[in-house]
């Protein structure tokens, strides 16, 4: 009804230790059970990370994923990497997009600025990577010189709309002589890109 909720203890607004795992650009979400998904990096931004959230306790639920609440992939292990965005399908399966960089790109990180490819990815319900889904769970693609996926939609159909923004630097916006893109891709069911 829009009412702050409570939790364990009756506090609104739970604090969650995530231990050296962060948060990155998230979006929060609500799965078919209750629970709260949160997509985000892991720690020191090497894996890309969604977060489950048990909404009785407020604690990070301990069925999801390695048993401790968090699902995780590395993308690109000697590089740095985020899930930006994800949405879930009707069977529960979780679609996560992004960025990633090959190098530990710490423009990317602390100044808000573009990774070096497009990621994508899909779990299953219980935080399992979904082998089924691109290269054993997961899909990088370089659409131009820099770029990452800001937000991802599963259609009727289960294919998959994502969109982001590609070009050299976020400051591209500010300057007239440069050009920024922005991407729209849409994908099979499968993971591989859709060229229909």
């Amino acid at each position: 009804d829009g009412t702050p909720g409570t939790f364990d203890g009756g506090e609104s607004y739970p604090v969650i230790n995530l231990g050296q795992h962060i948060t990155f650009h998230s979006q929060a979400y609500v799965a078919s059970d209750g629970g709260i998904l949160v997509s985000g990096s892991g720690p020191g931004f090497l894996s890309s990370v969604v977060y489950k959230v048990d909404p009785t306790t407020g604690t990070l639920d301990s069925s999801f994923g390695g048993g401790d609440g968090i699902a995780e992939i590395a993308l690109d292990p000697d590089g740095s990497e985020a899930f930006l965005d994800l949405a879930i399908r009707d069977d529960g399966k979780i679609v996560v997009a992004g960025g990633a960089s090959s190098t530990f790109d710490r423009d990317a990180i602390w100044n808000l600025n573009l990774f070096e490819s497009f990621s994508i990815a899909r779990f299953n319900a219980d935080g399992s990577v979904d082998e089924t889904f691109g290269d054993f769970g997961a899909k990088l693609l370089d659409f131009g010189p820099k770029g990452q996926f800001a937000r991802v939609e599963v259609l009727s159909n289960d294919k998959i709309v994502a969109y982001g923004t590609g070009g050299t630097s976020f400051s591209d916006f500010q300057d007239p002589t440069d050009t920024t893109d922005l991407y729209l891709a849409r994908f099979n069911s499968n993971g591989l890109l859709d060229l229909t």
